[in-house]
């Protein structure tokens, strides 16, 4: 089972510690010490989610995740962050961002929409438990926004969010929002956006270097590769590892480079264990497929994309070749909406 960086939820639970209230508690009745927590060390979602259930029961208050975002600098993020300071530009940095966002903090999947003046950095909330959905979208969205300004700002550019969209009802109280992303924020739209000009995507960042850039994105792939280990087969810590990824899956020379071997060797060991590339590919598709038809709203022809299909007519004709039935088929009889 892959796992998610501790070190984002410590800094959630410092903010509830500011607030007075004691953390360390409902750390160790989870089992761990927020006083003593590796910068390296990962926990699992479930583990995660559970700890910030906790959290939220000390002060049940959705909008405090607007208080987090500050609280979120580049050195959290580790590799990933020098990664994205290192790229050629905005534009590159996005696209390394949503490649390997789950060294981050995110719940959910990121991706980008181009339009003529400007691109949407977009969030597709996961499924979370009710009682924190709130919470945890708004942390998420003010944490990225964040992380995006230092990204532009350790290259020596000062961002300015066009607006921000979020596809939940405004809140009550909504007078926090517009200062904790310093632009318009609207309520009630079709998904969870963050605007940026197009201008920014095309500067060039001074700390650009090639050398640093594969640097930290070997380091990047050593953590995914990590996060993925105590499977017992191939098969399984490669499934494991593609689950990580939506929309840019890698392919079987890049995950072989991952796992320390070549393309040939990794090919080899799969059919030792009776088993393939592409069947591992295919399996790991076909869940993701069958969890986000049955749980989310999400439109086919976007889960096609997440799964790494240019076209969704290719993900219809797989999908049916797994289940001998049709996505949309798949989703009346199997919602859970």
């Amino acid at each position: 089972m892959s796992t998610r960086p501790l070190l984002g939820l410590s800094y959630t639970a410092n903010l509830f510690r500011n607030k007075g209230y004691d953390v360390e508690a409902v750390f160790k009745e989870h089992g761990f010490s927020i006083e003593n927590i590796d910068a390296a060390a990962r926990i699992s979602r479930s583990k995660e989610l559970a700890i910030f259930q906790s959290l939220f029961d000390l002060h049940p208050d959705p909008l405090l995740a607007l208080e987090v975002g500050p609280l979120l600098g580049p050195a959290g993020y580790g590799p990933l962050a020098m990664l994205l300071a290192t790229c050629k530009n905005a534009y590159e940095a996005m696209q390394m961002g949503i490649r390997y966002q789950t060294l981050g903090y995110v719940f959910g999947d990121l991706s980008t929409e181009l339009y003529n003046d400007k691109v949407a950095l977009r969030i597709d909330q996961a499924i979370v438990p009710s009682k924190i959905s709130e919470f945890i979208l708004y942390r998420d969205m003010v944490g990225t926004a964040k992380m995006i300004k230092d990204i532009f700002q350790l290259n020596g550019f000062e961002l300015e969010l066009s607006s921000v969209e979020f596809a939940s009802p405004r809140p009550s109280k909504a007078a926090g929002f517009e200062p904790a992303f310093n632009c318009p924020v609207k309520f009630s739209q079709q998904d969870n956006r963050i605007f940026i000009a197009t201008k920014f995507l095309q500067l060039g960042f001074p700390q650009a270097n090639v050398s640093a850039f594969n640097m930290y994105r070997d380091q990047c792939e050593k953590i995914l590769f990590d996060s993925t280990q105590g499977q017992d087969s191939l098969s399984e810590a490669l499934a494991s590892y593609l689950a990580i990824f939506s929309y840019d899956i890698p392919k079987a020379a890049e995950a072989a480079s991952t796992f320390g071997i070549s393309e040939r060797t990794l090919r080899r060991q799969l059919s030792a264990e009776g088993n393939s590339f592409q069947n591992v590919l295919d399996q790991v598709r076909f869940d993701k497929a069958k969890k986000w038809l049955s749980e989310s709203g999400l439109a086919v022809e976007h889960i096609a994309a997440k799964l790494g299909y240019q076209e969704a007519a290719a993900f219809n004709h797989a999908f049916k070749r797994w289940s001998q039935t049709s996505p949309s088929h798949y989703r009346k009889t199997h919602s859970s909406k």
